[in-house]
């Protein structure tokens, strides 16, 4: 069996009816990786920055019930929710939850313990990028592995003057993250600035990759009945997968695509 017929397995092993994953297939690319790893090797020890989201652990509900490790969530904001979604559903062995920023991880789970972490739609929300990268590789374990996905910049400019308002607003949130108010931010990065920061940190990128075409995205998400969407997903995804795999690929088009994807190891 070919790496692509494996990896559209996985997909398929992933995508089973009730569950429905969102619309993002930078997201379901680290949902495969993440696959592959657990069927290989158990008792993972991971971290994800900013698991609440606007659906708790949704991302984690087909790996939760399929495999053997321990995941540990930190966010800002909405813990009690999503604590009483672990009690709910019986995960409290597999599951530790902590309230707090990205940028004290080190002070909230310790150093060096992490075999995996993600981050998953976390970085826009972030204006101090290196600051937090250099927490993520500090409480990674040496050769662990992190998955990050993003607002890509080339597909939406953070500054786009022709549509004054958006950019006033951004000018603002920025001004207010220099002063520590990051509240309210929401700015994409281009990959470039995304790979520069994970070096600064130690963190060695082994994949830069695009995702999201921005038109199958709203297809997916509002046209679609629910029962067709992990078909279509699956499809999408695999289109994507080739965009990706052919040069030049996906990176001569860069700006169709609403995500980027970041697969990076601490090599010391």
């Amino acid at each position: 069996m070919t790496e692509t017929a494996r990896d559209l397995q996985g997909v398929e092993q992933i995508l089973i009816d009730p569950f429905v994953i969102g619309g993002n297939t930078a997201k379901l690319k680290v949902l495969l990786e993440l696959h592959r790893r657990m069927s290989h090797r158990r008792h993972l020890n991971i971290l994800d920055v900013g698991c609440v989201g606007l659906k708790p652990l949704e991302f984690w509900e087909s790996l939760l019930d399929r495999h053997e490790f321990h995941l540990t969530g930190v966010d800002v904001y909405g813990i009690d929710h999503a604590r009483a979604i672990v009690k709910r559903q019986g995960w409290e062995r597999k599951v530790t939850l902590l309230e707090g920023s990205g940028y004290d991880l080190t002070s909230l789970v310790g150093t060096s313990s992490f075999d995996v972490v993600i981050a998953t739609q976390v970085f826009e929300h972030v204006a101090r990028l290196a600051k937090l990268l250099k927490q993520v590789t500090a409480v990674m374990a040496v050769h662990g592995e992190a998955f990050f996905t993003l607002d890509s910049a080339h597909w939406r400019s953070r500054y786009e003057w022709r549509q004054p308002i958006r950019a006033f607003k951004n000018v603002a949130k920025k001004a207010l993250s220099l002063v520590g108010k990051e509240q309210h931010y929401d700015l994409p990065w281009y990959d470039s600035e995304v790979v520069a920061a994970c070096e600064l940190a130690g963190l060695a990128v082994q994949s830069c990759r695009y995702y999201n075409v921005a038109h199958l995205k709203w297809i997916h998400n509002r046209v679609l009945a629910k029962e067709a969407k992990n078909s279509f997903l699956m499809r999408w995804f695999q289109l994507e997968e080739f965009l990706n795999d052919v040069a030049p690929g996906a990176r001569d088009a860069r700006e169709y695509f609403a995500c980027l994807y970041i697969h990076a190891l601490k090599t010391s």
